[in-house]
């Protein structure tokens, strides 16, 4: 019997991969033990079958209530007693994209601590760039030879070595050293560049990294001294000449001069600023926090497909034993007590108990939400004993389907066995907690 319960278990339950309102403190599961036996000393004794059937569907019962259970304290964990407000999920907000973007770094707990900034921008970081010679791409210089050449960068040497055959072009050479730059990958991007007439090419090489250094003004430099082969090649391909100096970005948070020596910078270790172009004289770019409505959408879209979940399997018909009508009962009385209240903010109580989200009215509500009209207080008080109750289904996943009562318990004299109301109704604890 176990060996099915925990192919069943196995095979279906464990992709759902426990998420951190799965963990609890010692308090909580002392609590959840004390409920178990309660549960007990006032569970009868009963008779049923089990079959695979039916220990699949208790699982499916608990695991249902276990993350309707999670999406709900999810969706309360932000809730503001003094605003009244559910939703308080918050995201960096920049005034203008096009120059400066921004993410959060920093813990949930700073968010309301963390200060607005503006922001001006004058300068970008800029990289090193060199520029070579142009040459006819149709003609050669080079005679047939190895050559090689050392490029150092962030203190490092690297060695290029490159082989120029017989009736090989420039063109042919410079893209040669090109691909064998690319290749290498330390930093450097390199590609070409025609003149106007299209005759003649020439090696611009870009470093990727931006900002001057302190030891030095330039990030990369290329040199053909000293090397095992053959040189000349960097005279004559001109590729030791810096048509742009590396520079910082140059910019200030609430007036305060800033620089960086990259476009990407950390500020107060709780945002990451992005930068893409210089503002206006006078321009500033406000970074700031707003609730995130997408956020708020999805929670309770979140929230709906779970309780819906949760329904269908009450309505499932297709086990072949009868499911209890206690876990409908229980779980959609609750919506329909609210049905008003939840139908004028967008989700729709149905018949069957299910809930249908319609979108303009659910997004209109959360817009008031966000304006301090206090909309989604009825979905509080919804959601409330609706928490309550799916406890209560984790709790004893057997009180929802059909037995035959043999005996009630004498209160005074029932013995305390914790899992006695059933091998599954505290089984899964151990996996959660």
């Amino acid at each position: 019997m176990l060996y099915n319960f925990y192919n069943y278990y196995l095979n279906s339950n464990t992709p759902k991969s426990a998420n951190r309102y799965d963990t609890h403190k010692r308090s909580e599961l002392k609590n959840i033990y004390n409920a178990i036996v309660k549960l007990n000393k006032e569970s009868p004794l009963y008779i049923i079958n089990l079959s695979d059937d039916l220990q699949n569907s208790l699982i499916d019962i608990k695991e249902h209530a276990r993350s309707l259970k999670n999406i709900i304290t999810e969706i309360s964990e932000n809730e503001d007693e003094d605003t009244a407000k559910m939703f308080n999920d918050k995201i960096p907000t920049s005034s203008n994209e096009e120059i400066l973007t921004v993410d959060f770094i920093g813990s949930e707990t700073e968010i309301d601590n963390t200060p607005s900034f503006d922001v001006e921008v004058s300068e970008l970081a800029s990289p090193q760039i060199n520029k070579g010679n142009f040459l006819y791409k149709n003609s050669r210089n080079l005679s047939s030879n190895t050559y090689s050449f050392n490029i150092t960068i962030l203190n490092t040497n690297y060695e290029f070595q490159f082989l120029v055959k017989d009736k090989e072009t420039n063109a042919d050479v410079l893209e040669k050293v090109s691909n064998m730059l690319n290749r290498a990958d330390i930093g450097i991007f390199s590609s070409i560049e025609s003149n106007d007439t299209d005759e003649k090419q020439r090696l611009v090489l870009t470093s990727t990294a931006t900002g001057s250094s302190y030891f030095s003004d330039i990030i990369f430099q290329i040199t053909d001294n000293n090397t095992s082969n053959a040189s000349g090649s960097v005279h004559y391909l001109g590729l030791d000449q810096i048509a742009n100096l590396p520079t910082d970005s140059k910019f200030t948070i609430n007036g305060l001069p800033r620089t960086s020596s990259s476009n990407v910078f950390t500020v107060n270790k709780t945002f990451e600023f992005n930068l893409h172009r210089t503002t206006e004289n006078g321009e500033t770019v406000n970074v700031s926090f707003k609730n995130d409505k997408t956020s708020t959408y999805k929670k309770i879209s979140d929230f709906v497909t779970s309780y819906n979940d949760i329904i269908n399997l009450a309505n499932d018909d297709t086990s072949s034993f009868k499911m209890s009508t206690k876990l409908l009962a229980d779980i959609g009385s609750i919506s329909q007590c609210y049905k008003s209240e939840l139908d004028s903010m967008g989700l729709i109580v149905q018949k069957d108990s299910s809930i249908a989200i319609d979108e303009i009215s659910l997004n209109k509500a959360i817009d008031d939400e966000e304006a301090g009209n206090g909309t989604f207080a009825s979905f509080r008080t919804f959601k409330n004993p609706l928490s309550r109750k799916v406890d209560s289904i984790s709790l004893n996943p057997m009180a929802y389907i059909t037995k035959t009562i043999v005996t009630y318990p004498n209160i005074d004299n029932s013995y305390s066995n914790a899992y006695a109301t059933s091998m599954y109704s505290g089984l899964m604890f151990n996996n959660y907690c």
